[in-house]
């Protein structure tokens, strides 16, 4: 599953959790409206919050991927603080590093592009420009 939509859930969480939804309510609705991938997902977090099992333990069902959307609500829950802002504090952590990972992906796609043109142009540029430029200066030199 693609990082960047555990962030767009994530987010979606939050705004469940605005409206005033508590949190096993809010991820069931955000659950219930997700792709099949995402809804199996929450499903089994949703089932440990309905059995009023500790945070930690709903989310080790889930796989990593969703590790800073579970870190988020548990901090809060712990804290008693609002979960909204630390779930887009987590969203934005998520996408920085899906960027960053696509950013050294696209790195290493132009060095193996670039790798094989050098190896074609460069025998080309000798042959025609050093080794003709080599041979009129030596003859220069050396005399017709």
């Amino acid at each position: 599953m693609p990082a960047a939509e555990v962030a767009v859930i994530a987010h979606l969480i939050a705004v469940a959790l605005r409206a005033g939804l508590p949190i096993g309510t809010a991820l069931e609705e955000v659950a219930a409206q997700a792709p099949s991938d995402i809804a199996r997902d929450l499903g089994a977090v949703v089932g440990g919050y309905e059995r009023r099992d500790d945070p930690d333990l709903a989310w080790r069902a889930a796989p990593s991927v969703w590790q800073p959307v579970a870190a988020a609500l548990t901090v809060a829950g712990r804290a008693g603080v609002a979960p909204g802002p630390l779930l887009l504090a987590a969203a934005g952590a998520i996408l920085r590093r899906e960027s960053s990972a696509q950013e050294a992906a696209l790195g290493r796609v132009s060095v193996r592009l670039v790798l094989p043109l050098g190896l074609a142009l460069l025998p080309a540029f000798m042959c025609t420009t050093v080794i003709p430029l080599v041979l009129v200066m030596t003859r220069g030199y050396l005399g017709p």
